[in-house]
């Protein structure tokens, strides 16, 4: 519904919805890791989210954050805790110095699933305007499994981020 109410507005590149996704933590550059370190990585992030029950991340409310339109998930005490294993297993397979805190979240962790991005400066306003008007009920999806996916950022003129699923693993699942 955010999205629609969106579509249209100056500054904004909408997010397709196969493209939806909350980016947990990165490994690194394609080019720069092995096939065999993924695989490392896959199984030893795998062994340590099989201890992680499933659980449900509930959606209400959009906001604006600097450079996004954002859904942030509740709980997030799940997702910071996937976070933290994701990052032991990654340092189980390469080492504690391959771990690697990207930009964003250098002041924390801070989940949510981007539904738009800001392509221009500008003021905030008019979509919080429209917004506001969004008549959205709240909605659970459950979390069952993460993937391990090869990422690209695509530019200009689509500015989206477009992946392939390297590997899975389920939550609660040896």
């Amino acid at each position: 519904m955010y999205q629609s109410a969106l579509e249209g507005s100056p500054g904004l590149n909408l997010v397709p919805a196969q493209w939806l996704h909350l980016t947990i933590q990165g490994v690194t550059w394609a080019d720069e890791i092995s096939e065999t370190e993924i695989d490392l990585v896959a199984e030893k992030v795998r062994l340590r989210l099989a201890e992680i029950p499933m659980f449900d991340l509930h959606f209400s409310k959009a906001a604006i954050i600097k450079e996004a339109i954002i859904l942030p998930p509740t709980p997030v005490e799940p997702l910071h805790g996937i976070w933290q294993e994701i990052r032991n297993g990654i340092a189980d397979a390469l080492g504690g110095s391959a771990v690697s805190t990207a930009g964003e979240q250098s002041a924390g962790f801070r989940p949510h699933v981007s539904i738009a991005y800001v392509n221009t400066a500008g003021p905030s306003a008019p979509y919080r305007e429209i917004l506001s008007k969004v008549k959205a009920e709240p909605i659970a999806i459950p979390v069952e499994r993460i993937s391990l996916i090869l990422q690209e950022r695509v530019l200009a003129p689509e500015w989206v981020y477009r992946w392939t699923t390297r590997a899975e693993a389920g939550l609660g699942q040896p």
